[in-house]
């Protein structure tokens, strides 16, 4: 099953249809990490209970800087290979800054259960150039010499619908196309701004009930004044990011209609009770 039955139906419907009973079954899960959408708490929330995990990284280290994205790719590329080769069968959770369109090269994923996370997308534009342009970075300096300044980062198209270009089969699709293949496709989307309702129902698809523990991280108040733009600015990164735009509205508006209903059901084990005929008192 997939996405698509909590927009066709209702949450209830959608959890029953979806639902892996016991959380180390034999299900592959897998995370697409799309930056800056607070994926790595996202993550570190599912490998605690989707065991054994592996995670997909590109040493930074090894990168060659006269390379630019090229070598960056090529070593992406490798990384899944090498994951695929030797762990994909061996794991039931994996993640990685990887794309859809990296995956299907690879028919191991093919039955794989597919989530991500997303986020407004101007707030991951600023906080992806924050990230980029600090030492927390390895490449920061060479990022930074390509992008003094965060309008020289959003004006880049290399910069434009990261978020549809991590989920979408092919970059070329219409948004309607693409958001019907996330529906059929995908197992579940959370969205940043909505963290508790989105780990909260993936939890209950995991069989179980969790309290989530987010981790914050402050940003810099000066750093964050970098990112500041005009009215016409926003304006202009809206129209440049209207894919992205188009993902985060529909998936936001659907799930704010949800939360109340999916709360009711994840408080007091209420859904596992109904799942099992258990009587309410």
């Amino acid at each position: 099953m997939a996405l698509e039955t909590i927009f066709d139906a209702d949450i209830r419907t959608f959890l029953e249809s979806n639902l892996a009973r016991a959380v180390f079954d034999g299900d592959h899960w897998t995370f697409l990490h799309i930056p800056k959408t607070a994926g790595s708490s996202f993550r570190d929330e599912i490998a605690n209970v989707k065991q054994p995990d592996y995670n997909i990284e590109v040493d930074y280290q090894m990168l060659r800087p006269s390379e630019g994205d090229e070598d960056y790719l090529e070593k992406k590329a490798l990384a899944i290979k090498h994951y695929v080769s030797n762990y994909f069968y061996k794991t039931r959770f994996v993640s990685g800054h990887i794309s859809y369109c990296d995956l299907v090269r690879h028919p191991q994923f093919g039955n794989s259960k597919l989530i991500s996370m997303i986020r407004e997308p101007l707030a991951r534009l600023r906080s992806d150039y924050l990230h980029q342009t600090s030492p927390n970075h390895p490449p920061w300096t060479a990022v930074l010499e390509r992008y003094p300044t965060f309008l020289d980062f959003v004006h880049d198209p290399r910069n434009h619908n990261t978020m549809f270009n991590y989920l979408c089969r092919d970059t070329d699709e219409s948004l309607e196309l693409t958001l019907d293949f996330l529906f059929k496709r995908y197992t579940w989307i959370g969205i940043q701004e909505l963290y508790t309702f989105s780990i909260k129902v993936l939890f209950l698809l995991f069989g179980m009930r969790i309290t989530p523990s987010i981790k914050e991280r402050e940003g810099d108040p000066k750093r964050l004044a970098l990112t500041d733009l005009t009215p016409a600015q926003t304006r202009e990164v809206e129209e440049m990011n209207y894919l992205d735009y188009g993902i985060f509205r529909f998936f936001l508006n659907h799930y704010m209609a949800l939360r109340q209903e999916s709360f009711a059901l994840s408080d007091y084990d209420r859904f596992f009770k109904i799942m099992n005929g258990v009587e309410q008192t």
